[in-house]
């Protein structure tokens, strides 16, 4: 527990920085992003906005008790900065297709590399969760990991053969992997052309 909690705010610090930076990890020429961050945009940004004034009506209402002011300003600020740095992850890391594959990404926490030859079939397709779980992995028959925005979906990427990503919670094996694009058909367009440039290989 206490190594994830240094690893996610070591991840937040470095998102941030990125952000400011304007770099984009991964992203070099041959390589084309595909952003998800539209769709939570607004949403951070109001949570962030609605930070800071309530860290400065904090500070000035505390005015009184400067032991409790000092250390209040410095968690809202520390708070304020996680959400920029949120936003920061879900900007610099977008998913990213190239010449061997794509890599599927959420923020700092997931990068999933999949080949040519691993993808089977690609599709536009809307799901809806419920909760607000960023990282799914849905069991059975056809285990399905699923990286949403708001408890959505949009692109279903079906495999071949079943790849085992590492999860936060262990490894998992998964044939099918969905994620969102705020631009599905494009990514859905570069998929299935990459997917028949590069036919799965026969034994």
């Amino acid at each position: 527990m206490v190594r994830w909690l240094v690893r996610q705010e070591i991840d937040m610090w470095r998102s941030l920085f990125l952000w400011l930076g304007r770099r984009r990890p991964g992203l070099r020429p041959g390589v084309t992003a595909y952003p998800y961050v539209a769709i939570v945009r607004p949403a951070l940004w109001a949570f962030i906005v609605g930070s800071a004034i309530e860290v400065l009506a904090v500070h000035l209402l505390l005015q009184r008790w400067p032991a409790i002011q000092l250390p209040a300003l410095v968690l809202g600020i520390w708070g304020l900065l996680w959400m920029l740095g949120m936003l920061g992850a879900v900007t610099v890391y977008p998913h990213l297709v190239g010449d061997d594959g794509v890599r599927l990404r959420h923020g700092s926490a997931v990068d999933l590399p999949i080949a040519w030859t691993d993808i089977a079939s690609v599709r536009s397709t809307r799901h809806d969760y419920e909760g607000m779980r960023r990282i799914r992995v849905e069991e059975g028959d056809s285990p399905v990991l699923a990286l949403t925005q708001l408890g959505q979906t949009n692109v279903e990427i079906r495999l071949h053969a079943e790849l085992t990503p590492a999860l936060a919670r262990g490894r998992t094996g998964v044939s099918s992997v969905r994620v969102y694009a705020d631009d599905a058909r494009a990514l859905v367009s570069a998929l299935r052309a990459g997917a028949v440039e590069s036919p799965r290989a026969t034994p």
